[in-house]
């Protein structure tokens, strides 16, 4: 599902405390923050750079397959927990690799922050 997990799970009849407990896939018709995150995360990795504008388009989706490729995922466009998981563990060892050669890892330190709980 592509999307905001709440509507289903609401539809479901389950409550709004357990409808935002879990992150769903992200692609086209996802929220600009989610987005927002993706973009962000995928220009860490330059592969290619996107605009950080929360639209999901074709660039975006674009990139998310070029890092999908990269990083041995299965290759759609769309950030579900397979990508979200390696997104995750990427951006933290960059965190790491940055840190031991003495640079500075806050873009990837508040995009932890922010992003890494929307993320799948």
């Amino acid at each position: 599902m592509v999307g905001g997990i709440a509507v289903g799970a609401l539809a479901l009849g389950i409550g709004p405390a357990l409808a935002a407990a879990a992150p769903s896939d992200i692609g086209p018709g996802s929220s600009v923050a989610t987005v927002e995150c993706v973009q962000r995360a995928v220009n860490f990795f330059e592969i290619p750079t996107v605009a950080v504008d929360g639209s999901y388009g074709p660039l975006t989706e674009k990139a998310v397959e070029q890092f999908q490729a990269e990083f041995g995922d299965s290759v759609d466009g769309i950030v579900g927990p397979q990508t979200g998981a390696t997104i995750k563990t990427e951006v933290q060892d960059d965190i790491i690799a940055i840190h031991h050669g003495s640079g500075n890892a806050q873009p990837e330190e508040t995009w932890q922050t922010q992003c890494s709980s929307l993320i799948p």
